[in-house]
């Protein structure tokens, strides 16, 4: 299954590109102290990103980058699940920054995964849409304000 989040900021592209970091992942975490960064090596090729739940029947969320990809006008990383939660079998998640002119940029998240099955796809999807779709305001909220942590 496929989710695609795509959010305009009023910021820059390079600037978003590089507001991409540790800062920004603390930001996005979910509320609550529901979940906590055990490890952020950064986003190059073989880097590791592990979050822990602190949710019953949710286990953690481990990730390795695989892909980054860089030109004038657009940057992307990819990474992909090694341990998951939801009794996942695959994960991947595209984050692309893309210039929009001189002083806007968007972000896209595109997210794919599945499960052992297909049913159990359509119950997650709920609960990872809405687990990132957040992101949306949250983008907007981080990069917007007058000096985002680049």
């Amino acid at each position: 299954m496929k989710i695609t989040l795509k959010t305009r900021v009023n910021k820059d592209f390079h600037t978003v590109a590089a507001g991409f970091n540790h800062d920004l992942f603390i930001y996005l975490l979910p509320p609550f102290g529901m979940a906590k960064l055990e490890r952020y090596d950064g986003q190059k090729p073989g880097d590791i990103v592990h979050i822990k739940f602190r949710l019953p029947f949710v286990n953690d969320f481990k990730v390795v980058i695989r892909e980054v990809w860089t030109s004038p006008k657009e940057y992307r990383f990819v990474d992909r699940g090694l341990v998951m939660p939801f009794r996942l079998e695959f994960w991947q998640h595209i984050h692309r920054v893309v210039a929009l002119g001189e002083k806007r940029a968007a972000i896209i998240d595109q997210m794919e995964f599945h499960t052992h099955w297909i049913l159990l796809d359509y119950l997650v999807y709920p609960i990872l849409f809405l687990s990132f779709f957040p992101r949306k305001w949250q983008y907007k909220r981080y990069f917007e304000r007058t000096n985002p942590r680049a």
